[in-house]
């Protein structure tokens, strides 16, 4: 504790610095709260609308795969192949099975294909979020932060005195902040 004798422009200067902190803290947060508006409104609009071709490509880069179709079918051609007696019936239903699996595998084929070029769905929220990741604001968030520490200290200045000695104030409080003691 450095307690010293302080003029009256350093207790101003130290107001007003206090007073500049606050227009700092104010626009800080109005930035954050405007990237965090203009994400939502980015991210409903996307809800809303048709994805575009390069955000299709980005989600789904490859096509499907069909390992459980795939699996599916090779069950079936196994319970084909020990099918052995005369009543054909059990047979050709699996067979029509098998078919269709390989119908339903086309068609998913045929739609990623379609939609490589013209997607025709909309992003969830989950695929907005992997594509665009939400703002993190570190520089804001560091800014707040420094401006916070200064304000504190020169908070604490003023507080300092001029009590018990009038016109004397703790000036070890001043380092660090934009205000100098001579």
């Amino acid at each position: 504790m450095n307690m010293q004798q302080v003029t009256g422009a350093t207790l101003t200067a130290a107001k007003n610095r206090i007073t500049a902190l606050c227009q700092t803290f104010k626009d800080a947060n109005l930035a954050i709260g405007q990237r965090n508006d203009e994400y939502d409104r980015r991210k409903q609009a996307a809800q809303r609308e048709l994805m575009r071709a390069s955000e299709f490509v980005s989600l789904f880069p490859s096509p499907p795969t069909f390992a459980a179709e795939n699996a599916e079918i090779a069950s079936k051609q196994a319970q084909i192949a020990a099918i052995t007696g005369t009543n054909t019936f059990p047979k050709a239903l699996l067979e029509q099975d098998i078919f269709m699996l390989n119908v339903m595998k086309n068609m998913k084929t045929e739609t990623y294909a379609r939609e490589l070029s013209k997607p025709e769905r909309t992003m969830t929220a989950a695929q907005f979020s992997t594509l665009y990741p939400a703002p993190t604001h570190a520089t804001d968030l560091s800014t707040i932060s420094a401006a916070q520490t200064e304000a504190n200290k020169l908070d604490a200045f003023l507080k300092s005195g001029p009590y018990p000695n009038p016109g004397a104030y703790d000036v070890d409080l001043l380092s660090g902040t934009a205000v100098s003691y001579p």
